[in-house]
């Protein structure tokens, strides 16, 4: 228990401008706590000096006369209650002054309509924002367009550490029931993802999307029309070699049988790429960004340099 040496006839005994008493420029009142005389601005501070995990650090515990002895005593009680807990009471402080941050531009945000720090579609964007610059266009716009469209307008708002999986789960429900079973399932895996970054961020505890595995009906993907009977594609190629059209669209239904690339990468296939003697086609995939060779084969060469002349002088 702390041994109190200063009194309040002696804080009301002090004059304005006495910045040293019997030659100190502080008054003890045991255990750590002290005022000091004189500080910057001319006032009076309270302080208290205290030891937690072999380090001495020093708190402030107001000024006086708005924060009075006993005041000061009291806070100075509290504060060692925490540190016989094992609480730092000034990170105690900077964490409380935090959150009373974070909840006043939460309130802001709300009032204005904007989703607040700690919400689903706060973080769901931010998360969007971290990954964004390494997917295509296409999957960055597909992406943000299912959360606005399947997810923000049912739990956009609420808090993401209070949101449950069955309420998670109803939204993607939705998404199924129109048939679109791929994107449920696909919203659900980024659902999870979006999860694991609130948890590294810390505004949340655990993955809740985890607990819907197995809850939507899997995606069974569906094969584009395409032909197997060995007859059916002979005439298919047959027809081709017969097509009155362009020489360039004769050439590229001829070839992309013998590639078996991407019909965007193989429409947009540039001269400088292909190299006849060595009979290959070297290209940057724009889809993965990977080295892609193809070879060619003499069929294809030759198709190629019925084709150069009519176009090879340009990209």
């Amino acid at each position: 228990m702390a041994i109190h040496k200063i009194s309040d006839t002696t804080l009301r005994a002090l004059k304005p401008d006495v910045s040293l008493v019997d030659g100190k420029a502080r008054l003890d009142d045991g255990g750590g706590l002290y005022l000091l005389l004189a500080v910057k601005g001319g006032g009076r501070a309270w302080r208290l000096d205290y030891t937690i995990d072999g380090k001495r650090k020093t708190i402030s515990l107001g000024t006086y006369p708005d924060t009075t002895l006993k005041l000061a005593r009291k806070q100075a009680d509290a504060a060692r209650k925490d540190i016989a807990a094992g609480t730092d009471p000034s990170a105690k402080r900077q964490a409380n002054k935090a959150a009373q941050k974070t909840q006043i531009q939460a309130d802001k945000r709300e009032a204005s309509g904007l989703p607040s720090v700690t919400s689903f579609e706060f973080v769901a964007r931010e998360w969007y924002d971290s990954r964004v610059v390494d997917w295509s266009d296409s999957h960055a716009s597909r992406t943000l367009a299912y959360l606005e469209k399947d997810l923000f307008p049912w739990i956009g708002k609420s808090p993401i550490a209070e949101i449950k999986a069955p309420a998670l789960l109803e939204c993607l429900r939705r998404v199924e029931e129109r048939g679109a079973t791929e994107t449920a399932n696909r919203l659900r895996e980024q659902s999870g993802q979006i999860w694991r970054y609130a948890i590294a961020t810390g505004r949340a505890d655990r993955d809740i999307a985890a607990d819907l595995r197995g809850a939507l009906k899997p995606h069974v993907g569906k094969n584009y029309a395409h032909i197997t009977d060995p007859k059916q594609l002979g005439q298919l190629l047959r027809d081709i070699d017969a097509y009155a059209g362009s020489p360039m669209v004769k050439t590229a239904l001829r070839l992309l049988p013998l590639v078996f690339t991407r019909p965007g990468e193989f429409r947009c296939a540039k001269w400088a790429d292909i190299d006849l003697l060595a009979k290959e086609w070297r290209y940057v995939a724009t889809k993965t960004g990977a080295d892609h060779i193809v070879p060619l084969s003499d069929q294809a060469v030759r198709y190629l340099a019925e084709l150069q002349p009519l176009t090879g002088n340009g990209e």
